[in-house]
């Protein structure tokens, strides 16, 4: 593993009460390519996290004296950390512990005495996870159809098409859920928030559309009688699809 390596420009914000440690992890982190700042306290870290730019929590014992699992269950509450990865540096070892620790919502957990680099490569290993995951959900491909969602961008066959907003919005909602039926009415909630101004006519004029801008694709989002749509992954085959046309 290098400092090559693709990491978020976002800092790991670190809060734990020894000024040693948390310096020491600090001095590390950076040797392995990742910027970090350090506080003592939970309400001071809620405070940075507020200002923004946090990419991951590393959570040791704070000085207001929480231990580092309680305090991974109050930042899991806060909107700002729920969809942050934390890893939390606990000075129980036991099993049990680990569980609660993972129970509060912990991501990866590591027992001190402990290795400073130990936990800088713990904090690549999910950094790069995370950024993996974040190119996989802006990413879809479904048979000839590539979907390129946070460029706004669909190639069939490696052409580019240009799609209105709600004709991109239902092509990503059945792609995400390749060969699920959807119905209509759940076509309408997904693509138009569930407004009572559109009718479910209007779904099917979109639906057309969308087939008719996919060209040699267009088999690909089926019919499903008495149901409504889905988006199959290669063109129908006949009649081997019961219940399905292409119509």
């Amino acid at each position: 593993m290098t400092c090559s390596d693709p990491i978020p420009r976002d800092s790991v914000l670190i809060v734990e009460r020894h000024k040693l440690l948390a310096s020491s992890i600090s001095k590390e982190l950076l040797a392995q390519g990742v910027p970090s700042r350090t506080t003592e306290s939970g309400l001071a870290a809620l405070g940075e996290l507020a200002r923004g730019g946090v990419s991951l929590l590393i959570l040791g014992d704070e000085s207001g004296g929480m231990e580092a699992i309680e305090l991974c269950g109050v930042f899991r509450a806060d909107p700002r950390a729920a969809e942050l990865p934390i890893l939390v540096m606990s000075a129980r070892r036991d099993e049990q512990d680990r569980i609660a620790a993972f129970q509060n919502g912990a991501t990866d957990v590591v027992s001190k005495p402990l290795s400073v680099r130990e936990v800088a490569l713990r904090v690549r290993a999910i950094l790069k996870r995370q950024s993996a995951d974040a190119v996989a959900s802006s990413y879809l491909r479904v048979g000839e159809i590539d979907i390129l969602i946070d460029q706004y961008q669909v190639r069939v066959s490696g052409k580019s098409i240009q799609l209105t907003r709600q004709e991109m919005r239902l092509l990503t909602a059945m792609a995400k859920q390749r060969g699920r039926a959807f119905t209509r009415d759940e076509i309408l909630d997904l693509v138009w928030d569930g407004s009572k101004d559109v009718m479910e006519r209007t779904v099917d004029a979109h639906v057309k559309g969308l087939r008719a801008k996919l060209g040699p694709a267009a088999s690909q989002i089926e019919t499903v009688r008495g149901v409504g749509y889905r988006l199959s992954a290669s063109e129908p085959e006949g009649e081997r699809h019961e219940g399905v046309t292409k119509c």
